[in-house]
């Protein structure tokens, strides 16, 4: 049955649950086991899906999980930091940026915080200064513009987050190539189409 774990993937499962038991205060332990466990399905004989899992087993929201997934990865991009993050929540607004961007914001906001705690406040308020708090709408333009490019600006930027050892990333890559090369197939049918029309 393909629910069913190998003994190596029990193995693995049993030791991510015991480091999430074990390290409930350390957001990053438990991001990384959390990243784990839901990127291999370990989970999949007792739970259908990661949401299940984290309520079922940890009591935790899915959303919360994915916070935390989100804020080991910024973590343990900031190892090098001289001022290192303490909460989730205080670099929660990193997740957004790339790598170098989240490094270059974190030193802004440990320096602004000048010996005390950096706040998650402190670190939102830089976040949004570089890329605004939220993404802008698209401008009023006449007919003949579209937000297409707008978009793909949103698409990249979000793309850009993948990390490089993430195991899944070569299937996010393939799907995001074959919606692109459907949309190119698509565009090429629609000009056929008007030509064969504008023709008749």
């Amino acid at each position: 049955m393909e629910n069913n774990l190998t003994i190596y993937e029990k193995n693995e499962f049993e030791n991510l649950e015991g480091i999430i038991g074990r390290e409930m205060k350390s957001f990053m332990a438990v991001g990384n086991a959390l990243l784990t466990i839901r990127d291999n399905n370990l989970y999949r004989e007792e739970f259908k899906t990661f949401e299940e899992y984290c309520r079922g087993r940890w009591g935790m929201g899915k959303t919360h999980a994915n916070c935390l997934i989100g804020a080991s990865a910024v973590a343990e991009n900031l190892t090098a930091a001289a001022v290192k993050p303490t909460c989730e929540y205080q670099i929660r607004p990193l997740t957004v940026l790339d790598p170098d961007q989240q490094c270059d914001v974190w030193a802004e906001a440990v320096r602004a915080a000048d010996g005390k705690v950096v706040t998650y406040k402190q670190v939102k308020g830089l976040v949004d200064k570089l890329v605004g708090p939220k993404f802008p709408k698209p401008p009023k333009e006449p007919e003949e513009y579209t937000d297409a490019v707008y978009f793909a600006t949103i698409a990249l930027s979000q793309l850009s987050r993948i990390r490089d050892k993430d195991p899944r990333r070569d299937e996010a890559i393939n799907m995001v190539s074959d919606w692109v090369e459907k949309e190119k197939n698509r565009e090429k049918e629609r000009k056929m189409t008007k030509s064969l029309e504008t023709n008749n």
